[in-house]
């Protein structure tokens, strides 16, 4: 489970994907927020190199969804 403590995710704070072939993504948290769940907007892409994760808010629950929105900070290539 990933991104199952994602609502302890604060603006300002990393989210690094590590890929197989040696490259980490690493995204820096910019907004932490909640919606309905009848959001759909939250899944648009937006241009640029951004960050969206939803999940449901409270856990284990159907009535909201928590948000967490970042963009891409860095990309390092492992040693």
């Amino acid at each position: 489970h990933p991104f199952l403590n994602t609502d302890q995710l604060r603006p300002g704070e990393e989210i690094d994907f590590a890929m197989l072939d040696g490259w980490t993504y690493v995204y820096r948290v910019t907004r932490v927020f909640v919606v309905g769940d009848n959001a759909l907007w939250i899944k648009d892409q937006k241009p640029g190199r951004n960050l969206t994760l939803f999940t449901c808010n409270p856990k284990g629950s159907a009535t909201s969804r928590l948000v967490t929105t970042g963009v891409l900070d860095r990309v390092v290539a492992s040693t």
